[in-house]
């Protein structure tokens, strides 16, 4: 296999392929190619967010972080229809990112409920037609970043001047990526497919909810960086009932063991070892395999940013218990929400064959 073939995939391949190797060149090969790819990769997202932050102002350096991640999971994965209707739908999630969070931040609670169901709905109809490919929880995860740290005013009009850059750009890669591949489903046949009755929608109806009212029970808790509540929930709720109760079960002893590691860490390093702990962690979490390690990995970059605004133990406590929170609250979410959905399906089905006679 090509060096550069090998540079294009993802930590488990490259893993397999170096325990697999039949020579000792060939694993030395793929080692070289597995570790160059995390190093160019982590210095290239280094590069693309100085380069945004430096004309749209360091206040939106999230949004620079959610195009960079839109437009990783964009190189390698489609939306499961055709081209053009993909890249409307594109504008569509860029426009959700962009407004949904700012007016989130304007309203009150149950109003910024209805938003959030509404646009993480849309977010997970429009991208993930095919749940195995995963690529819903990179644009909710981005949509969740940028409501998590608002922005009002002249920088809001800088972010939306670089939500518009940043998809013009994911537009160009998407398009290079895509364009030979054919789908005769449109952006109509998607919506249309849309059904209560289909495990699919349930699961991302599920989804959209749950994310929803977790951060809706982080607000009403006055609890800090609610969008963690997000993200945990994100993690657990996912499309297979069985890989919903694995992330549960272990997510929050990785997050607590990743936030203590994280604490040892930080407070026996040097100044200047902390302030690059973020791209330590960007590099290190390239080599993951694993669900466990980059939950490990992640409480360092999320905790970078908050234990300077907390402080090194509130942020560490805030973390763990936004995790315990979100988790447990999708995952009896899940369970409350499956029943009510069997109920629901099997008295209209009763219903329907009470007509029928």
């Amino acid at each position: 296999m090509k060096f550069y073939s090998v540079m294009q995939m993802n930590a488990i391949t490259c893993k397999h392929l170096i325990k697999t190797a039949s020579t000792k060149k060939e694993k030395q090969k793929y080692q070289c190619a597995f570790i160059l790819k995390n190093l160019l990769c982590t210095l290239f997202a280094i590069l693309f967010v100085i380069l945004l932050n430096y004309f749209f102002g360091a206040a939106n350096s999230v949004a620079a972080v959610a195009i960079f991640c839109a437009l990783l999971t964009l190189r390698f994965v489609d939306f499961g229809y055709k081209i053009h209707s993909s890249i409307f739908s594109l504008f569509l999630i860029f426009c959700i990112m962009t407004f949904a969070p700012y007016f989130v931040h304007q309203t009150g609670i149950f109003t910024a409920l209805i938003i959030n169901i509404i646009s993480i709905l849309s977010i997970v109809i429009l991208t993930c037609h095919n749940p195995l490919y995963g690529n819903h929880s990179i644009f909710v995860f981005d949509y969740l970043l940028i409501q998590g740290t608002p922005v009002f005013g002249h920088d809001f009009i800088l972010r939306i001047e670089e939500m518009f850059v940043g998809f013009l750009i994911c537009t160009v890669i998407f398009f290079i990526k895509s364009k030979k591949r054919t789908f005769k489903r449109g952006l109509k046949d998607v919506i249309k497919e849309f059904s209560i009755t289909s495990s699919r929608s349930q699961w991302q109806l599920r989804l959209s909810l749950g994310v929803s009212l977790a951060l809706m029970l982080g607000e009403l808790l006055h609890l800090p960086r609610t969008m963690w509540l997000g993200f945990s929930s994100l993690c657990v709720l996912q499309p297979f009932q069985t890989d919903t109760k694995t992330r549960f079960q272990l997510r929050i002893p990785f997050i607590i063991i990743g936030s203590i590691l994280f604490g040892i860490l930080y407070s026996i390093s040097p100044t200047p070892i902390r302030s690059i702990f973020g791209i330590l962690a960007g590099i290190v979490v390239g080599f993951c395999a694993t669900f466990q390690w980059t939950t490990i990995i992640n409480c360092f970059g999320g905790l970078l940013t908050a234990s300077s605004i907390y402080g090194l133990i509130p942020a560490i406590l805030f973390r763990i218990i936004n995790n315990i929170i979100g988790c447990s609250f999708a995952y009896f979410f899940h369970i409350v929400f499956q029943k009510s959905i069997h109920l629901i399906l099997e008295r209209d089905s009763k219903f329907i064959t009470r007509v029928q006679r």
